[in-house]
């Protein structure tokens, strides 16, 4: 029981209780985060800092945010979460990479740095054990990237997205 949930304090000698299973507490002491929780949380905490996250400060170019390994662009929910930190945090790099795609490309994560959340779902299609009919159930994960200002000793040539080279027209 202390393992599955750590909230439950105890004084010297006194035995575990049996826990209430409520809704409440399974979600709390599942292994399985809720991303859903952790999406929702983000945006709570920004809205408490004063920061309204759907607003965008216009400077620099208006590049899309992308994984910097493979060059593709975020999709639904990612490229909201990914702005809103880049913003925060005056990021004017549009890239992102996983722990692991910053070590493949030759770089480290600066120590203290912390990490952003981004969201990969897609449908599996399955046999169902009963009809042994195929059928499709969604797959939710997330992982967590860091922006490229956050990395030292990157090696440009191993990141297939192109740095941001923006540089304003003077009228």
């Amino acid at each position: 029981i202390r393992k599955a949930c750590p909230d439950v304090l105890l004084t010297p000698g006194q035995a575990y209780p049996i826990p209430l299973v409520t809704k409440e507490r399974a979600m709390a002491c599942s292994r399985k985060p809720d991303v859903y929780a952790m999406v929702t949380d983000r945006v709570i905490k920004l809205l408490e800092r004063g920061t309204i996250p759907w607003r965008k400060p216009w400077h620099g170019a208006n590049r899309q945010p992308c994984n910097g390994k493979t060059g593709h662009q975020y999709r639904g929910i990612n490229p909201f979460l990914l702005q809103v930190t880049q913003v925060c945090n005056g990021y004017s790099d549009h890239r992102w990479l996983t722990y692991k795609n910053a070590q493949d490309a030759g770089g480290t994560v600066r120590k203290g740095e912390k990490s952003t959340l981004v969201c990969f779902w897609k449908w599996l299609e399955v046999v169902d054990k009963d009809t042994k009919k195929p059928k499709k159930i969604p797959l939710l994960r997330y992982f967590r990237v860091f922006n490229v200002e956050q990395c030292d000793d990157i090696d440009e040539t191993k990141l297939k997205a192109e740095a941001d080279t923006y540089e304003p027209t003077e009228w």
